[in-house]
């Protein structure tokens, strides 16, 4: 009988370290803990338009960045706070929406998830709880997955700086610049003769997630929406300051920059 002991207490353990509680979580808060883009619905790539970077905190605190829709004004690239807490096997999100996913108007969400995949760097949930103004509300998705950003892509010093258009899709687009501030402020400029750039709006910014971007204009019919905000998103294929070179594309287009000059 002493040799059934072990198996025993060996299957107790076992069984305890695979339960869930509040103490012992199915994936580690401290892991959900910084940034993350969220990038897949239902296991399908999203347009970037559509991505959504997502900033957890160790107090409880979820600021989730995105497109917002500013009334008549058009699109801004920006943020709607609301509160996670990580229970069990799942996570409970919960705030207001204010701009973000088409909501103009202010309203009240109530979200509930599961851990269905977890790794260090991804993360999918299963959406079981969607409520808006406390009504049920259907998403969009069942499963959402995102991936988590390495904890330096901050640091803007490998864009920072005044950047020129060299070409798009392989053919030459060189009448237009980028200034993108170390305080997140972007200068667009375009070409009027040889060597004369003229400046465009002041209020313009970029927002950069590592391998992301998103750059909100007003008033221009390049990038942006004429006579109105708009966001523009990027990925970043390769940014490399020694060679003076940065490529970005959306779906449809690739860029190639020079770098000019610094701030």
């Amino acid at each position: 009988m002493k040799r059934l002991y072990l198996p025993i207490a060996l299957a107790a353990v076992l069984i305890s370290a695979l339960s869930c509680d509040n103490d012992n979580p199915a994936y580690n808060r401290e892991n959900m803990r910084g940034t993350w883009i969220v990038d897949t619905y239902d296991g399908m790539q999203l347009a970037y338009d559509d991505y959504t970077v997502q900033n957890y905190n160790g107090s409880g605190t979820l600021s989730v960045y995105g497109i917002l829709s500013v009334a008549d004004s058009g699109r801004q690239w920006g943020m709607n706070s609301l509160y996670y807490d990580i229970y069990c096997c799942g996570m409970t999100v919960d705030g207001s929406y204010s701009g973000l996913f088409g909501h103009t108007s202010e309203v009240s969400t109530s979200q509930e998830y599961e851990f269905s995949a977890t790794a260090d760097s991804s993360v999918t949930l299963l959406n079981t709880l969607y409520l808006i103004n406390d009504a049920e509300f259907s998403p969009g998705f069942s499963t959402v997955t995102m991936r988590k950003l390495p904890y330096t892509y901050s640091a803007t010093d490998s864009i920072s700086g005044i950047w020129q258009f060299s070409s798009r899709n392989g053919q030459p687009f060189s009448d237009y610049r980028f200034q993108f501030l170390p305080d997140g402020q972007l200068v667009f400029f375009s070409r009027e003769g040889e060597n004369n750039w003229i400046r465009g709006n002041d209020r313009d910014y970029y927002s950069l997630y590592h391998d992301f971007m998103a750059v909100t204009l007003y008033d221009n019919d390049v990038f942006g929406t004429d006579g109105m905000w708009d966001v523009a998103c990027f990925r970043i294929d390769g940014i490399s300051p020694s060679a003076g070179s940065m490529t970005i594309g959306t779906y449809t287009d690739t860029y190639v920059l020079t770098y000019v000059s610094s701030n």
